[in-house]
């Protein structure tokens, strides 16, 4: 199951306890730390695009320090 819109702890504890299967959520940068995802029950995390503007952030700040 991967629920889209929840992202608070309590309520992704509240979810999985209700599915009753695996659960997945996406990391999104105001959501719970992975302990607090972990300890909630969730089977996996997907990083989905955050990881890739996250990487193209820091190649930007790099290539500028280079240039400057």
């Amino acid at each position: 199951m991967y629920p889209i819109a929840i992202w608070e702890t309590e309520a992704l504890r509240r979810f999985v306890s209700e599915v009753g299967g695996p659960v997945n959520v996406t990391r999104l940068p105001q959501g719970p730390p992975l302990a607090e995802l972990a300890d909630a029950g969730v089977a996996r995390v997907s990083w989905g695009l955050f990881l890739y503007l996250d990487a193209m952030a820091r190649f930007t700040e790099q290539l500028a320090s280079l240039r400057g």
